[in-house]
C-alpha cells in the first residue's frame, strides 16, 4: 500500500498534517489505551496497526465509539496519526 493510498482509504487530508500537542498528546495516549484494556503505552510498543484498529473500530460498532468520552478528539487525532504515521504503518501492512 502507498502513503496516497492510505490517505485515499482512511480520507486523511492535507489539513490532518497539523499536530495540536494540547489536545493530540493527551488524546493519542487515550486511543491507545482505549484499544489496550486501559493500559498505558509503553515505550518498546512499536506496533502502529492499532491506529487503524481504532479508526476501523469507530465506523464499524458507533454504540461502541459514541460510548467513548471525547470521541470527536479521539477521532480526530487518529486522522493526525494516521498522517504522522503513515511511513510507519505501511510497513506493517
Amino acid at each position: 500500500m502507498t502513503r496516497k493510498e492510505l490517505f485515499e482509504k482512511y480520507h486523511i487530508r492535507e489539513e490532518h498534517q497539523t499536530w495540536e500537542p494540547v489536545i493530540d498528546n493527551w488524546m493519542s495516549v487515550e486511543v491507545y489505551r482505549a484499544m489496550h484494556n486501559g493500559n498505558l503505552p509503553s515505550s518498546d510498543d512499536t506496533n502502529y496497526l492499532w491506529i487503524l484498529e481504532f479508526h476501523d473500530k469507530a465506523i464499524k460498532d458507533p454504540v461502541w465509539f459514541f460510548g467513548l468520552p471525547y470521541h470527536g478528539s479521539l477521532f480526530l487525532t487518529t486522522r493526525r496519526m494516521i498522517y504522522h504515521y503513515a511511513d510507519k504503518i505501511i510497513e506493517v501492512i
